[in-house]
C-alpha cells in the first residue's frame, strides 16, 4: 500500500522494559483526520453500577438477613443462643465494616466486605433472592 514511503522505526517502552519495535508511517499521522474520536466526552462520569451486582438489593437483603438471625436468637435456648450471639457479633462486625468502606468510597474494600458478608449469611442459610 506505501511502497515509497519511509517509515520511521519507533522502540516502545514500558517503565523502561523493552516492549517491541513499531514502524510508523510519518505522512500518514501527519494527516488532520487520522487520529480523530469521532467524539469526544471530557466530563467527569460516576460509576454506579459494576457487572451485575445491585448494591441496593445487597443491603436489603442483608439488613433483612440480620433482622431475621437477631430474632431467631431472641427466640432460641440458652445453649444456642450463645453460639448465635457470636455469629451475630461476626457478622455486625462485618456490616460496620462494610459501613466504613461505603462512607469512605473505598470501593475495592467495598465489594470484598459485600461479598465476605453475603457468603456468612448463605452459611447461615441464607440466600439472596434472584429479581
Amino acid at each position: 500500500m506505501f511502497s515509497k514511503c519511509d517509515f520511521k522505526i519507533l522502540e516502545l517502552n514500558d517503565n523502561f522494559n523493552f516492549m517491541g519495535i513499531v514502524k510508523l508511517n510519518d505522512s500518514l499521522l501527519k494527516k488532520a483526520n487520522f487520529i480523530q474520536p469521532i467524539f469526544r466526552n471530557t466530563s467527569p462520569l460516576i460509576i454506579q453500577k459494576v457487572g451485575k451486582k445491585d448494591y441496593h438489593q445487597y443491603d436489603e437483603f442483608i439488613i433483612t438477613s440480620l433482622n431475621d438471625y437477631y430474632n431467631r436468637m431472641s427466640s432460641a435456648s440458652q445453649k444456642d443462643r450463645e453460639m448465635m450471639l457470636l455469629n451475630y457479633n461476626r457478622l455486625y462486625e462485618s456490616w460496620t465494616k462494610l459501613n466504613q468502606a461505603k462512607s469512605n468510597q473505598d470501593f475495592s474494600n467495598l465489594d470484598e466486605q459485600y461479598d465476605s458478608l453475603s457468603y456468612q449469611l448463605y452459611l447461615l442459610g441464607y440466600k439472596m433472592s434472584k429479581n
